[in-house]
Formats: C-alpha cells, sequence, structure tokens
C-alpha cells in the first residue's frame, strides 16, 4: 500500500511481488494491449499507427491530450480505426491501454469520444 503512495510521487518501482506486463501484447488479430509508457514511434513500429505529437511522446499522453484531461479507468477514444479504453489509470498518468479494431461507427458506443477525429 505505501508503494503505491510512493510510486504517485516518484513514478513506478519493481519489486518481487510486482507481476510485469508486457509494453505490448497482441490479444488477437484486431487488439492489443499496450502500457500507456509506449512511446509514439514504437507503437509505429509494431502496430503499423502513425500518430505523431509535438507535445507529447508516449501513447497514454497522446491519449490524454486528446481528451483533454487525464482520464479514468474505462474511459475510450477513438484512435484511427481502433477504439482505444483506458483499462488502468494512475492519478498522474495513463498506466495501461486496449485497443479494439472497429468499424467506421462508432457514435453509437457509450462512453467513446470522437476526439481524434475532431483533432484532424
Amino acid at each position: 500500500m505505501l508503494d503505491n503512495v510512493i510510486e504517485e510521487v516518484v513514478g513506478e518501482i519493481h519489486d518481487e511481488f510486482d507481476t510485469e506486463s508486457a509494453e505490448f501484447q497482441p490479444l488477437g488479430e484486431d487488439e492489443f494491449s499496450a502500457r500507456g509508457s509506449l512511446g509514439l514511434h514504437e507503437l509505429r513500429a509494431l502496430a503499423q499507427l502513425d500518430l505523431e505529437s509535438a507535445e507529447v511522446s508516449t501513447i497514454g499522453g497522446y491519449v490524454t491530450q486528446l481528451l483533454g484531461h487525464l482520464p479514468r479507468e474505462g474511459e475510450s477514444v477513438r484512435i484511427a480505426d481502433y477504439l482505444v479504453t483506458v483499462t488502468k489509470a494512475g492519478s498522474r498518468r495513463v498506466r495501461q491501454l486496449h485497443f479494439q479494431k472497429c468499424e467506421k461507427r462508432l457514435s453509437s458506443m457509450p462512453g467513446a469520444s470522437d476526439a481524434e477525429e475532431k483533432t484532424q
């Protein structure tokens, strides 16, 4: 418990009790999981998603920038042809994201933001 408080102040701390999740984990043909700390250039190489930003360098920062606020767990945004859902969030950063390829028609999905489409 104390280590969670310290992590919020100084960043991630790894100890023998932590279960290490992969930075990028394919979950099927049309979905994958990624840490929020995964670089945009790494995501481009791993998932062929060409995302650019002058202000942020990670996918967690990119999602935060699109939404205009630090997202909570369960919040979603559309990026390219993926529905991206925050699956883990701390008080200062996005920790884990789930990417699911979706159809063009997304407006009927509850909780999904059109932020990516508005920024293009």
